[in-house]
């Protein structure tokens, strides 16, 4: 197994072991004190990790990658995704976000995510998803989880709190050394340049105090770019490059010319993304310029064959199941 970060404590070392065994990991075992230990070092770990992270920049070496699309507390398929990091097949990970909500063991998913990238920050990139978001997971099973979890309300509400801070430490974007950029839904409606959301503070709900009363305008336009990132979705035959979508007043559906610009502004070559398990475990949009993939199978019978992408050397991507079987090389 990969040689693990002797600096981290006792409890993560083992907590990443642990995802190399067969079976659940630490099922009905996580204490309040093992959230709060992780939560700590994740926050000294991402605090100064940019929003927008060019991996040209922050790990030009790392050309051997795979990319993870949603998980949903679907802890066999994330075990599955990681397996060849660990195994040493990769040299990186980067996750494109909604590890809770809707499966069996979504606090399991999170913590794992967070202990992978703290003890290998340069090399595991996790995103955040639209369900990292404390609201969110009231509607979709998480808030309910943790509620059986922690059964006493001091401890209950003390461990929503301590998640809503790894929440907010998470980047939203990454542009890979191949010059694909990542996200975990799609492009935002009138912002080009990815750069913007460096001037996101970490943590994220620092946004609402962070500028004087006389750019509020520009808080405002912060935080449309920070939610429409992790919620909006491509759309195919559409003139308009930006249309109203299903998912509320705030967010969009972007068609392939509002993406190419975008592409070009970032000289960045493509858009991989996740979010939609309607599209199944890999879909390639707008002659190629946009992979959608997703990892977790099965997914509601929408998600039969779950996918991860590698990224290997300059120019090669490999689109491989979750045991790391090549279905397609492009």
């Amino acid at each position: 197994m990969r040689k693990i970060n002797e600096k981290i404590p006792a409890f993560i070392k083992e907590y990443i072991r642990e995802a190399e065994r067969k079976g659940t990991i630490f099922k009905d075992k996580i204490t309040l004190e093992n959230i709060e230990t992780i939560k700590e070092h994740f926050v000294k770990t991402q605090n100064d990790i940019p929003n927008f992270l060019k991996m040209c920049d922050y790990n030009p070496d790392l050309d051997n990658l795979i990319i993870v699309g949603d998980i949903h507390g679907d802890l066999k398929s994330f075990k599955k995704a990681i397996r060849p990091f660990l195994d040493g097949k990769v040299e990186g990970i980067i996750f494109l976000g909604d590890y809770v909500d809707r499966g069996p063991q979504s606090l399991e998913c999170l913590l794992l995510v967070a202990s992978l990238s703290i003890s290998w920050p340069r090399k595991i990139i996790p995103l955040r998803g639209n369900h990292e978001d404390i609201e969110n997971n009231a509607r979709y099973g998480f808030k309910d989880d943790l509620r059986k979890r922690f059964l006493h309300k001091e401890f209950f509400n003390r461990a929503i709190e301590e998640i809503d801070q790894i929440y907010n430490y998470f980047s939203l974007a990454v542009l890979t050394n191949q010059r694909s950029l990542c996200v975990h839904g799609g492009i935002p409606k009138g912002m080009d340049n990815f750069q913007m959301l460096n001037k996101i503070p970490k943590p994220h709900f620092k946004l609402a105090t962070k500028f004087k009363d006389e750019e509020r305008g520009i808080r405002q336009k912060l935080h449309e770019f920070m939610e429409q990132i992790r919620w909006n979705d491509p759309i195919e035959n559409r003139t308009k490059e930006f249309s109203p979508s299903f998912r509320g007043f705030d967010f969009y559906k972007f068609n392939m010319e509002a993406l190419e610009h975008v592409l070009e502004k970032n000289n960045a070559k493509r858009l991989i993304r996740a979010h939609e398990s309607s599209r199944g475990g890999y879909e390639k949009m707008f002659e190629g310029k946009l992979i959608h993939i997703f990892s977790a199978e099965p997914y509601y019978g929408q998600v039969r064959k779950a996918s991860v992408l590698q990224e290997k050397g300059k120019d090669t991507s490999i689109l491989r199941d979750l045991d790391f079987k090549k279905i397609k090389k492009f």
